[in-house]
């Protein structure tokens, strides 16, 4: 019994489906991130520092995860998928967001651990990771920079009727990133927390709209 939501299908309106088989074996969430435990390596990991912060210095991991353009397909793009937690509300995107970040966390931590970096120490990695504001995309490759009008093949209801309106420029252009559902990315990113070199996350969250834009437009 999954405890996130599967959107219908006509709701959902993905001008290209997900393959059968695909469907048939990963149908939920849980499934979903189940699949890319399994299979993901870390493909590089770096530290960031936090810009203009009034705080003192703060920073965080970004890892690009590894995985197969099949599981990304589904992670990104089917009604089951992380963006369809997003799709049915903001309060259940939250916890899709949380439930990818503890599921993929102790993975993603052992597998560092054979990788020693001296920016990137175990502690920090885990502190950055468990903090309050890491998230997990898609990784924005190519097919971001290269989609032409053909590639809008996602359009759930709420997304399409934007349509037409009285949109600002970078509503439109989250609409329009948000209706493509690239097949051929194999990679996903997790962004953490911003903290301190001990380990003390940052106090306030530096894109608090992300939740909605996603909600809205299907990209951020």
């Amino acid at each position: 019994m999954t405890e996130f939501h599967v959107i219908p299908a006509k709701a959902w309106n993905l001008h290209r489906p997900i393959a059968r088989d695909q469907q048939s074996a990963v149908n939920t969430f849980e499934q979903i991130v189940d699949s890319i435990k399994k299979k993901a390596t870390v493909r590089v990991h770096r530290r960031e520092r936090k810009k203009k912060s009034l705080e003192g210095p703060h920073y965080r991991v970004r890892i690009k995860l590894k995985v197969d353009r099949k599981a990304v397909d589904l992670f990104h793009n089917s009604r089951a998928g992380y963006r369809a937690q997003y799709y049915y509300s903001i309060t259940n995107d939250e916890r899709a967001n949380r439930y990818f970040i503890r599921q993929l966390c102790p993975r993603v931590v052992d597998l560092l651990k054979k990788t020693h970096k001296r920016t990137c120490p175990p502690s920090l990695i885990q502190a950055s990771l468990l903090g309050q504001y890491t998230k997990v995309w898609i990784n924005q490759g190519s097919w971001v920079r290269t989609a032409r009008h053909h590639d809008r093949l996602l359009k759930p209801k709420r997304w399409a009727e934007k349509n037409g309106k009285n949109l600002e420029k970078r509503q439109r252009t989250l609409l329009r990133w948000g209706s493509l559902a690239p097949q051929t990315e194999t990679c996903i990113d997790l962004i953490g927390t911003f903290v301190t070199l001990k380990g003390r996350p940052i106090k306030k969250n530096h894109k608090l709209n992300r939740s909605m834009e996603i909600h809205e437009y299907g990209f951020t």
